[in-house]
């Protein structure tokens, strides 16, 4: 199990107005898993939400990476992996980025755990 946190938005067409971005690869077995968050979204200086229908500040989301992108394994959005409860997507609540930081390494275990399982 291959776990690197790299410096790059891992998914959301708006995440260059996100403040909180965090973009992990999980590789196991040939498998290659992108764990994202971002959140913390600043347009004009004001905090917005990235998913307004979830009324969230903060998403994280789980994807396959590119089959055609051998180099850095970026996320496929067309492959998305959802994950068992109780895991939650979307954190409510402004400046909430230590939540949001727990909410994606929690992802980062649930992956590898299922990993490791063969359930992915």
């Amino acid at each position: 199990m291959k776990i690197t946190y790299r410096g790059w938005p891992g998914h959301y067409c708006r995440a260059d107005s996100c403040i909180f971005r965090l973009n992990t690869l999980v590789e196991h077995n040939n498998k290659f898993i992108v764990i994202s968050t971002s959140g913390n979204m600043r347009i004009n200086n004001i905090m917005e939400m990235v998913s307004p229908s979830h009324q969230a500040h903060y998403e994280t989301f789980i994807f396959y990476s590119h089959d055609q992108d051998p180099v850095y394994h970026d996320a496929d959005p067309s492959r998305q992996i959802h994950l068992p409860p109780p895991f939650q997507p979307y954190i409510l609540g402004k400046d909430n980025d230590l939540q949001a930081n727990e909410n994606h390494y929690s992802a980062v275990q649930i992956v590898c755990s299922m990993l490791e399982k063969g359930e992915l």
